[in-house]
């Protein structure tokens, strides 16, 4: 049975209390409004999988919401209800982000249909991002499983996100042994120490917190992230810790675009790519470790040789000078 989550918006009330009755019917989990407005403030406050709207509503028409609510979460699929439809709306509705239209009159049948065949494009949509995604993880997973310098990882692992998410910029906060270390790309043009001070808030906010983050200017959010987002000069954010298997924070990342928002399965992909660095940089700090030990028994080993050879070197001049008298006294004896 369904479970996905719809809004439903219409002005009138009978067509509302129909498409509840259906929809929840088939087990989508169902709520409705009646104004444009409405929408973008529900939306704003909880996800839904699928906006169904009017497109003549008070305030803002079908298309206006679309565009709005898409700009708020590019995710959300729209499906708009009309009694008309004409071919140059149809083109503006597709550039506006509607994935269908619903004729009035309809029935259950092809209400369903509709909310079917929309959540199943973007289904297949999302399918389609994943198994493209797999193509760069695969080369990924490849060179950073062949690095056991650490140093070598953070590049590798800014430009690989970089070029799979378009983004312009890219920055990862690692801990170790009580410092955090900045790694950004393009390397940022540092003059304000402040602004180095708010980044590294906000990478330990996440690191402690272990939660993902994402903003945008415009939203209300806390003015010093805000500020930081200013200081960046980036519109669309996004963090995501760095765990390790065990459940302790290695570092944080921090992705931004200025102008377009992020795609529908970058989240995900940041997930996956970050997972993957995860165990890369634990791998090449414990062959790090191991070689410093190697390196140290090696010391070790050459200091006892060096020994041996010294105590030797001393033994040998009395030691000859011994085996000389017993001789001597050897012969004198027969």
């Amino acid at each position: 049975m369904a479970h996905e989550s719809i809004l439903v918006a219409d002005d009138e009330p009978d067509v509302l209390d129909l498409c509840r009755t259906i929809l929840t019917a088939e087990g989508y989990q169902v709520d409705t409004v009646r104004t444009g407005y409405e929408v973008l403030e529900r939306v704003r406050r909880q996800p839904f999988d699928l906006v169904l709207t009017d497109i003549q509503m008070p305030g803002m028409s079908g298309l206006e919401i679309a565009q709005a609510i898409k700009e708020i979460d590019p995710g959300i699929i729209c499906v708009t209800m009309t009694g008309y439809s004409t071919m140059n709306t149809a083109i503006e509705a597709l550039k506006l982000g509607v994935d269908d239209f619903l004729l009035k009159p309809f029935g259950a049948t092809e209400l369903c249909l509709s909310i079917t065949k929309a959540l199943e494009k973007e289904r297949l949509h999302k399918e389609n991002i994943r198994l493209r995604a797999l193509i760069p993880l695969f080369e990924f997973n490849r060179t950073l499983l062949s690095t056991v310098e650490v140093d070598a990882l953070p590049p590798h692992i800014l430009q690989s996100i970089q070029r799979e998410t378009q983004a312009d910029l890219v920055i990862l906060f690692l801990g170790h042994t009580g410092e955090m270390t900045e790694y950004a790309h393009p390397p940022l043009a540092e003059s304000d120490g402040q602004a180095r001070l708010r980044r590294l808030e906000l990478a330990r906010w996440i690191m402690q917190r272990q939660e993902h983050l994402a903003m945008r200017q415009g939203e209300p959010v806390q003015a010093n992230l805000l500020d930081l987002l200013q200081a960046l000069n980036i519109e669309f954010l996004i963090g995501l810790p760095l765990i390790a298997k065990e459940g302790q924070s290695l570092g944080a990342l921090l992705v931004g675009k200025r102008s377009e928002p992020f795609a529908s399965g970058d989240s995900q992909f940041l997930q996956v790519v970050l997972g993957q660095a995860a165990i890369a940089i634990e791998n090449a700090r414990l062959f790090q470790k191991i070689q410093q030990a190697y390196d140290e028994l090696k010391k070790l080993d050459h200091l006892k040789t060096e020994f041996i050879n010294v105590a030797a070197h001393e033994l040998r001049t009395p030691l000859a000078i011994l085996i000389g008298y017993a001789s001597v006294m050897t012969e004198e004896a027969n």
